[in-house]
């Protein structure tokens, strides 16, 4: 059946509307045969000839340019959520279509935003020079995309269609976008802030320290100097200044469950661009700091911006996993940045084993941010049943021994 469909789809000549519009023309003729009255004729001759010329207009178009292909540019990074985004799709040495004519570009696939979780996705974009279509394409979470596109083109009255290039294989990936509305986590040491309280420090202070940033080791404050201005502040050496910090961050992508629902999706795309936020703004601050980021068995160490925009791929395809046990990390470090969500059943064992200051975000089930399934009103993305299964996320809200804790309160409206 499926190969039937695939047949049709390729060869045959009319879209739903021309269809219609050729049983029609059928029936009048035969109202015409039954009854000799001359106006069921006519019209079934009008209807007739303009589907068989738009055919023929058609088919000489497909015999200009049936051997060039159509360049899909997807090197371009995409990122969920947003607004204004669309793939390029180069036509090549095309010439311009005929007059009521327009080339369409279409894109059919899905989106994998979950374990057992996928939307099904359609876009299309038309032209009618010869140039580049761009197919706007919005997404409400990030992941993986298998699509299929090809180039067609039809009529403007939407009668007749005609397959110019044969379905390609392609793939994407969405991105997390950067946390909305506001600055996700505050990290901006500045060096300025003695002279701006008007504090009498001198010359030698001023160029031997700074303010304490999270990462410095504890024999490096300068407790004295700390204590009179009500400030930690950090020896530097003269010898070798400003040396590269190393930020540990976890993202506890942890879900008990084996298959994922909406909430879970929701949070876990939010927690991705939170994540990413923090290590963007981070990087941005301070070029030469560096990052260990554990994100279950995975480790990554970040240290310019290719390894950012290489781990930001990575993260955008990740998916919910189940935790491996209660092992114990040997690394032992003053402060660790921790994103985790709603459906982290092992947080609490987690924070107790890491007495150090542990700085947690945590999306969690709540009004304070709805955010819609469909971003789009021409319901180009489309889930799955899956956007009914139950799902118990944890309430408790967990603050951390040593350090804080930020929240973000998340709720899934469909529109």
């Amino acid at each position: 059946m499926r190969s039937v469909l695939l047949w049709l789809d390729r060869m045959y000549p009319l879209t739903a509307t021309g269809t219609l519009l050729f049983i029609a023309s059928l029936l009048l003729f035969g109202v015409f045969y039954g009854t000799g009255s001359f106006y069921p004729l006519a019209f079934s001759l009008v209807s007739f000839w303009s589907l068989f010329w738009l055919f023929i207009l058609g088919q000489v178009q497909r015999l200009r340019s049936a051997k060039i292909p159509a360049i899909v540019e997807a090197g371009r990074p995409l990122f969920a959520r947003l607004e204004g985004q669309a793939i390029p799709v180069s036509l090549g040495a095309r010439r311009p279509a005929f007059y009521f004519f327009r080339y369409h570009y279409r894109l059919k696939g899905r989106l994998m935003a979950g374990r057992q979780c996928h939307l099904s996705l359609y876009a299309e974009g038309a032209s009618r020079e010869a140039g580049v279509i761009t197919v706007p394409l919005r997404l409400p979470f990030c992941g993986p995309v298998r699509a299929s596109g090809s180039l067609v083109l039809r009529d403007v009255f939407g009668l007749t269609r005609v397959l110019l290039t044969d379905p390609e294989e392609i793939q994407l990936t969405f991105l997390p976008p950067l946390f909305p509305d506001r600055a996700p986590v505050k990290f901006d040491p500045s060096s300025s802030q003695e002279s701006t309280r008007k504090l009498q420090v001198t010359e030698e202070e001023k160029y031997y320290m700074r303010e304490y940033i999270p990462g410095d080791r504890l024999k490096d404050i300068n407790w004295k100097t700390s204590i009179r201005i009500d400030e930690l502040i950090t020896r530097i050496s003269p010898k070798s200044p400003e040396e590269s910090h190393l930020i540990h961050v976890d993202i506890r992508a942890f879900h008990s469950e084996r298959k994922d629902g909406p909430e879970a999706i929701l949070q876990l795309n939010f927690m991705k661009s939170w994540a990413l936020s923090f290590l963007r703004a981070v990087h941005a601050a301070h070029p030469g700091y560096r990052f260990q980021v554990t994100m279950g068995l995975e480790s990554h160490l970040l240290e310019s911006e290719e390894d950012l925009v290489a781990f930001s791929r990575r993260l955008a395809v990740c998916e919910y996993q189940a935790e491996a046990g209660n092992f114990a990390d040997p690394t032992a470090v003053q402060e660790r940045f921790v994103f985790s969500t709603a459906f982290d059943k092992g947080l609490g064992n987690y924070l107790r084993r890491h007495p150090s200051s542990v700085q947690l975000f945590r999306t969690m089930k709540g009004r304070d941010r709805r955010v819609g399934l469909f971003p789009s009103p021409d319901l180009s993305a489309l889930p799955g049943l899956w956007i009914f299964r139950r799902e118990r996320p944890e309430r408790a809200s967990l603050t951390p021994q040593r350090g804080k804790l930020v929240e973000e309160r998340l709720s899934l409206r469909f529109f």
